[in-house]
């Protein structure tokens, strides 16, 4: 008769434990599995020692911030955006990074208000006077007056002043007794 002594080690399977954030539109990788939504998974994988493995993940996909804004600026005037100047009208965005280390987008809604302009065309004769934004004017010229209007922006009054040469001359004429 002989004796045979088999030593058995039980190795207990390991688990673990782990905790995830990540920002949307990234994923994570666990052996193969790849995961992009929040949630609890659990993957079994072989261990080093042929023995399984089990791994519990925590996952949370932090959402991307995202505001919108509207602007309104004058023809001529310029308005900042991030690092960006803007003068034209339209839509624009830029993304920030947040806390967290996630993206943050902004977007903006641009206007431009135009400046009013009016024309006045006026005719004096000389010696007359025409008053134009609370001054007195005698000569012809072009002059002009900035207003602000009620969006703020320039209101400008473009007047044309002529002034007409005073004709001055005599005429003689002669005419005959009994014709008109």
């Amino acid at each position: 008769d002989s004796t045979i002594y088999t030593t058995i080690s039980v190795i207990q399977p390991v688990t673990f434990a782990q905790s995830f954030t990540i920002c949307q539109g990234s994923s994570i990788n666990v052996g193969t599995s790849t995961y992009s939504t929040s949630g609890i998974y659990t993957d079994v994988l072989v261990a080093d020692n042929g023995c399984d493995s089990t791994i519990t993940t925590t996952l949370f996909v932090a959402s991307t911030l995202t505001s919108n804004s509207s602007a309104s600026i004058c023809q001529g005037d310029s308005y900042a955006f991030g690092a960006t100047s803007l003068t034209v009208a339209g839509t624009y965005s830029n993304t920030l990074p947040a806390v967290g280390g996630c993206d943050s987008i902004v977007t903006l809604f641009l206007s431009v208000l135009p400046i009013d302009t009016s024309n006045v065309f006026v005719t004096i004769c000389n010696g007359q006077s025409y008053t134009f934004a609370a001054t007195v004017l005698t000569a012809s010229g072009t002059y002009l007056n900035t207003l602000t209007t009620v969006n703020g922006c320039d209101s400008i009054e473009r007047l044309y002043l002529t002034v007409n040469p005073t004709i001055t001359g005599s005429v003689s004429a002669t005419i005959c007794q009994g014709q008109d």
